[in-house]
């Protein structure tokens, strides 16, 4: 298997998009670009499936996420002044959670990766919240968990790993981490999300995939049976399901399935056409796609997903043709 190299997860996730768009028919680039901009605010901020809630930090990282996979931000247009006093303020908040550190982490990265300047006078106060929000969720030496004070978590350590790197803050240090995650590997090769957890998902093992990447790469053991066990998910339908025993796919489970099999370097071992086809029929008349064949509710952490599992085949694709034109690696 041909690991991808170990850079910043989020940073090399959104190359990889890039690099799929440009590869997918400008129609669906299009359409897709078209229906997340109507769910943005006038003044750049996005929310979720309940309108009356209001913006969103969760909602608009993924709103720019999703418009900078698709290439589509301005720097002049998409992050004006009530857009950043937003930012700001939501950065000063002492209910700031784990998960919004990391949206607004994303939010930051996307601006300066743009070219983009807005933000500056934010990275100090971030890095002070960020090292409040780590300290809570830190457990020990082992990782983080996903609430402050909670029990170690796969997914929270993930979160927690990808946040301190991105702000320069120091890690717990990666044997440890290492460990702890095998720790919570199971028989078939995937990874639980806390230790009291008996079954593993497609998800956890996704997080625990990233991780491993964030230090390095995961032993080719254990790279190897969390490919099978994530290949195994796939249903006859295309779709991922998030653990062996549930009956049905869904785009989230599809979309961190194909993100760490690509992160492994073994999307050649799916049905990849089938897996297309599957996101495709989650599509609704709404430009946005939906979680599950019986779901109606879209929102843009979906479109996202959507638009992520095409641009992850395209690429995949994309590396086999030119492999097979330059032949084999020497």
């Amino acid at each position: 298997m041909a690991v991808a190299p170990a850079k910043q997860f989020f940073v090399h996730l959104a190359t990889r998009l890039r690099q799929g768009c440009r590869l997918l028919p400008p129609a669906f680039v299009g359409r897709l670009q078209r229906a997340v901009r109507l769910q943005q605010t006038p003044w750049g901020a996005f929310g979720g499936p309940d309108a009356t809630a209001g913006p969103d930090i969760y909602y608009t990282a993924f709103g720019f996420r999703t418009l900078d996979m698709l290439g589509c931000l301005t720097a002049d247009g998409d992050f004006p002044p009530r857009l950043i006093e937003w930012l700001n303020d939501r950065v000063r908040r002492a209910d700031l959670s784990l998960t919004d550190l990391v949206s607004l982490l994303e939010i930051r990265r996307i601006q300066g990766g743009r070219g983009m300047e807005a933000t500056r006078e934010l990275v100090p106060e971030l890095r002070r919240a960020g090292r409040r929000v780590l300290k809570l969720h830190r457990v020990g030496d082992d990782g983080y968990g996903r609430v402050p004070g909670g029990p170690l978590s796969t997914y929270g350590t993930f979160l927690g790993t990808v946040a301190a790197r991105a702000l320069n803050l120091p890690v717990p240090p990666s044997a440890r981490v290492r460990a702890g995650l095998l720790r919570r590997r199971r028989h078939d090769g995937g990874f639980a999300e806390s230790s009291g957890t008996a079954i593993s998902g497609a998800s956890p093992t996704a997080a625990a995939v990233a991780v491993f990447h964030e230090s390095g790469g995961a032993p080719a053991e254990v790279a190897s049976r969390a490919a099978v066990f994530l290949s195994r998910l796939q249903t006859s339908r295309g779709g991922f399901k998030p653990h062996a025993a549930a009956h049905h796919a869904d785009l989230l489970s599809t979309f961190t399935a194909l993100t760490a099999l690509d992160l492994l370097g073994a999307l050649s071992k799916i049905r990849r056409s089938g897996a297309l086809r599957f996101t495709r029929g989650l599509r609704r008349g709404d430009g946005l796609f939906a979680a599950t064949a019986v779901d109606c509710r879209t929102d843009v952490e979906y479109a996202y997903y959507g638009g992520a599992v095409a641009a992850l085949l395209a690429a995949s694709l994309n590396d086999e043709t030119r492999q097979r034109r330059e032949g084999p690696e020497l």
